[in-house]
């Protein structure tokens, strides 16, 4: 207060007497303010400390000011406006800003009127004489900046600073190799030539309103904080460039553009010139595709950030205890012992604690997003005792455990357990197809509600996620974390705007927890261990690893192309079949007496399961072919959905009717709509900038575009749309096809499998190079960051405002009157702080939502750098696109000689990508859980892609050995390709025109051919 109190008195000294104000402030301070009654380590000796300091500075600046050139053109100006008047010499008594005593500066007006003078000329004058003393506070508060930094800068005995660094270079102290960034050099000409600019702007005679003035101060303020940010200490060992970079970008922004308003020159002096290019080539940014980034970060949806670090802590701890119990995916690093120990308590106690776990995850999600402390304690002590059991059965292992030989062998299995592990792969893979269909339609009901506002499908969507939920919590070793995704779906019913909210955090989460399951589930991954698992009998013999079986999948069609095959009918005789696990030739099942009621319940669980899922395994929709089909459709709607935010304005309706038309499409997309589509496209694409003319056109505001690469993957991906048929007909049996048309349909259907795994390949590109997180700082950080200065700049202003209205009521005996009317009787400064408080509070309410909780130190600078390798390598374009040509050059017909080995390389490449881009997976998700809200749309972009490439290297596959299957082409073989074989298998005893007689049948199937081509589908296993 005292502070802003002796500046507030000195804004109000007159030409006759700011020495004598100056003076007796000098005075009372000598005798009222010594610091040398404290002590140097108390509180009183620092804030004397200060106002010593802050004393010192608004003297020095003041004398500055009074004697600028400025203050001479202001008195000139009032000395024609008081001409007229009768006692000039009290003139001088009054504040050079006349405009501090509102009456005497009406009455002067008045009077100059009376007498006479134009009232054109005189409001010219006035606002001259106004214009300089705007001017005149810009000199006070700039000076008094500039003295405060070189009293800074005079301390500095070791560098420590970035800006302590650049004045040891340019002193050659320091050398430049020491330097950990090259734009330490041009920091303190940057601030020289800068400041010397500035000041000739603001000695320049252009009219400044007050409007202007408010635009300039907010502009310099952010000039300020850079300085602040490049003198603050900082560790040489591990230096960061982020800040800086944030704090030049404000600046070119914000400060160069306000100073524009000073001066009429449309360029920047040369050597300003030549410094900003330097730090700009050093710490500028790709802005544009950082705001194509948030644009689109905000519009696809994304999980919401945490607001607490305790909150973080629980759920890491939740994640924690769910992948203990985990039992599918990637585990081969855990011991045999372990895994059967995680596979007994998930028969036995499995669903209740995954019900614990996923109420606890739900409950924590709702206080996250309330942003309460009430219920952290109780979620915390339910936490402890599940870890604690988990502990006390060894599942659980801390940091401070030590292993006991007990623990090698787990506990007892239940008698029924085998039987019904055996069942999990059937349930499982009807619970994927179901995942599918209700993915599908959280996409479709998002896109019609953000879009059309309809609400026609909620209930019914909502009642297939409960059904979902009862299913998997019911049957299947379900984690906790997939769950409390949809759960948190449910929590307020069809209310439209919390689903839609919800929708918009959950949905990016759970598309990625869907594409993980497609790869990590019994089915796709290892669906011959869990068909015939058996408890294991610690006296008996260890089996051997990688036993074969007439199910096993290969390795390039594992993951989403197991979905494709037909696996239901195998899988099935495979329970059913004691020997299933076995090579050699089928025998009949037997069935121990003691496990013949076992097996009894077996077969009612499956016939109960396959007579529950009849009607949809019968209906093409629920087929994951039709399905995936139709996702693929949806994901394109989706990103075209978010990418309205950068399309323009005058366009959006026409916008919104294509991706409407896409996200409803039951057929080929009409070639009007793509090309509509292009059309549009255009607007949104970075045009090649051409060089600018003038400096304030230079700092412009940038409009959000995507980059041409990325315009030509989303043509690509609308043109794949335009070529697709988006529904499958229903296409005739194999007994009423002949063997062309089996061979036509099977070829057909493997370049489908390619084409949409091509546009799978090309979306999640495109969407991972647009939601790739972009510097120079996390979005969070940046919005605390704004906050910290908000709320600083409002303590400032309130406590300037609280100063004026003191000293108000001490010299009128009354309070300011804020209210619009009385601010036309005030000093425009008042108006300023009263209008600026207004919108930094409304700010600082809107930069509080926005606000993440992140761990210390910031780890942002560690996914960039990740994210940045990943895209130069394993997930850049180049290597992308040339794997995807690569296995899509061999599609069609015979394969000539050489081309057997290229294409195995492609596929023994193809499953190395693979794996590379699943530990880049697990690894982000692993080591920057507390950055899920922004990475989670980057990682679902990069399962796209793998889920794509995976579907082309299968039709590769395919294609490869079914080569290798056919017997050499002649017109007197009847059976010469797989499909005869299996037709007339599939026609026996059944005679037709082909086989007219029974004997022809029988001389068919065992005919050398017949054998032949039997041979080689055995060298396939």
């Amino acid at each position: 207060l005292v502070s802003c109190g002796v500046q507030c008195f000195l804004q109000v000294a007159s030409v006759s007497d700011w020495e004598l104000r100056l003076q007796w402030l000098q005075e009372l301070f000598k005798t009222k303010l010594s610091k040398q009654q404290y002590s140097k380590k108390s509180r009183e000796f620092r804030l004397m400390e200060s106002l010593e300091s802050s004393l010192r500075f608004t003297l020095a600046t003041f004398q500055d000011v009074f004697q600028h050139p400025l203050m001479g053109d202001l008195v000139e100006h009032s000395k024609v406006i008081h001409s007229n008047m009768a006692d000039q010499t009290n003139l001088q008594c009054y504040p050079h800003d006349i405009r501090w005593n509102m009456q005497f500066l009406q009455y002067v007006l008045n009077a100059a009127v009376r007498q006479g003078l134009d009232k054109v000329t005189l409001e010219g004058r006035c606002t001259e004489m106004l214009s300089i003393a705007n001017r005149l506070q810009l000199v006070s508060q700039h000076r008094r900046q500039c003295k405060e930094e070189e009293i800074v800068l005079e301390g500095v005995v070791k560098p420590r600073s970035a800006l302590d660094m650049s004045i040891a270079i340019h002193k050659g102290t320091m050398t430049v190799d020491s330097l950990s960034s090259p734009a330490f050099i041009h920091l303190l000409p940057f601030f020289k030539e800068f400041d010397y600019f500035l000041q000739e702007c603001i000695s320049q005679k252009g009219t400044l309103n007050d409007e202007d003035l408010a635009m300039v101060i907010a502009g310099l303020s952010w000039r300020d904080r850079f300085w602040q940010v490049c003198a603050r200490p900082v560790d040489v060992r591990w230096v960061s460039l982020g800040m800086l970079s944030l704090h030049w970008g404000w600046v070119c922004r914000k400060t160069v553009p306000a100073v524009g308003l000073l001066t009429a020159n449309d360029r920047l002096p040369v050597a300003l010139q030549t410094v900003m290019s330097q730090l700009q080539a050093s710490l500028g940014h790709d802005r544009a595709a950082a705001l194509v980034q948030l644009a689109l970060w905000g519009a696809m949806g994304h999980p919401g950030p945490f607001t607490t670090l305790k909150i973080a802590e629980l759920v890491a701890r939740c994640h924690k205890v769910a992948e203990c119990l985990e039992v599918t995916g990637q585990k081969k690093q855990l011991r045999s012992c372990d895994l059967e120990r995680r596979v007994v308590f998930q028969v036995t106690h499995g669903s209740s604690v995954q019900r614990s776990l996923t109420d606890l995850l739900v409950k924590l999600s709702q206080l996250n997003t309330s942003g309460s402390s009430e219920g952290v304690a109780d979620v915390e002590g339910a936490l402890d005792a599940i870890e604690a059991d988990l502990i006390a059965k060894a599942l659980l292992v801390t940091s401070d455990h030590v292993a006991m030989e007990t623990e090698s062998a787990p506990r007892p299995a239940p008698a029924d357990m085998q039987t019904t592990i055996q069942m999990w792969p059937l349930l499982e893979h009807a619970s994927l197809l179901a995942e599918g269909q209700l993915v599908k339609d959280l996409i479709k009901l998002r896109i019609l509600l953000v879009t059309s506002g309809s609400q026609g499908s909620v209930e019914e969507t909502l009642q297939k996620i409960r059904s979902f939920l009862q299913y998997c919590t019911a049957h299947l070793p379900t984690s906790p974390l997939h769950t409390a995704l949809y759960r948190t779906l449910l929590q307020d019913g069809t209310n439209k705007l919390c689903l839609l909210k919800h929708l918009a955090e959950q949905l990016s989460p759970v598309m990625l927890q869907f594409h993980n399951r497609c790869w990590t589930s019994m089915v796709t991954s290892d669906l011959t261990r869990w068909l015939s698992w058996q408890p294991k009998n610690p006296s008996s013999e260890p089996e051997e690893e990688g036993r074969e079986s007439f199910i096993d999948i290969p390795a390039s069609l594992k993951g989403p192309p197991a979905l494709l095959s037909s696996l239901l009918t195998p899988a099935v005789f495979h329970v059913l079949w004691e020997g299933g696990a076995q090579a050699g030739p089928i025998q009949l099942p037997s069935v121990a007496l003691g496990q013949c009621q076992e097996k009894l319940q077996q077969l009612q669980r499956l016939s109960q399961h396959l007579w529950s899922n009849a009607c949809g395994w019968k209906d093409p929709d629920q087929q994951f072919w039709v399905s995936d089909r139709k996702y693929l459709v949806l994901c394109i709607a989706q990103l075209l959905q978010a990418l309205t935010a950068l399309v323009p304005t005058d366009r959006h309706t026409e916008w919104v009717s294509i991706v409407t038309d896409v996200a409803m499409a039951t057929e080929k997309l009409s070639t009007a709509v793509v090309d509509r589509a292009n059309k549009i496209l255009v607007a949104i694409v970075q045009d090649d900038q051409p060089s600018q003319i003038g400096w304030q056109e230079n700092t412009a505001f940038q409009v959000p575009r995507i980059p041409q690469s990325s315009a030509d993957l989303l043509t690509s991906c609308l043109q794949s749309l335009k070529d697709m048929d988006i529904v499958q007909d229903e296409q005739p049996s194999l007994q009423d096809m002949n063997t062309q048309d089996v061979m036509e349909r099977g070829r057909d259907e493997l370049g489908c499998r390619r084409e949409r795994g091509s546009t799978w390949v090309h979306l999640g590109l495109l969407q991972l190079q647009l939601l790739a997180p972009q510097g120079p700082v996390d979005p969070a950080e940046k919005q605390a960051v704004k906050l910290g200065y908000v709320r600083e700049e409002i303590c400032d202003l309130e406590t300037e405002l609280k100063v004026r209205n003191m000293s108000s009521q001490l010299l009128t005996g009354r309070p300011l009157d804020l209210t619009k009317v009385g601010l036309r009787s005030q000093h425009p400064r008042i108006g300023f702080l009263v209008s600026r408080l207004e919108h930094l509070k409304e700010q600082e309410k809107e930069l509080e939502t926005r606000v993440a909780a992140r761990p210390s130190p910031s780890q942002f600078d560690a996914i960039l750098k990740d994210v940045q390798h990943y895209q130069s390598s394993i997930g850049s374009q180049d290597t992308v696109m040339a794997l995807l040509t690569g296995l899509c050059g061999y599609g069609e017909g015979r394969l000539r000689k050489g081309q057997h080995n290229k294409l195995r390389r492609l596929l023994s490449q193809e499953q190395a990508w693979q794996t590379s881009q699943h530990q880049f997976l697990c690894r982000m998700r692993r080591d920057y859980p507390v950055y899920a809200d922004l990475l989670t749309p980057f990682l679902s972009g990069i399962a796209q892609m793998v889920h794509g490439m995976r579907l082309v290297a299968s039709s590769v596959y395919i294609s490869l050995h079914r080569g290798s299957l056919s017997l050499p082409h002649s017109p007197t073989i009847k059976l010469q390709t797989p499909e005869d074989l299996i037709r007339c298998l599939g026609k026996f005893p059944q005679v037709s025109s082909e086989f007219p007689s029974s004997l022809d049948l029988a001389r068919a199937l065992c005919s050398a051919e017949a054998a032949a081509l039997a041979k080689n589908v055995m060298k396939l296993q």
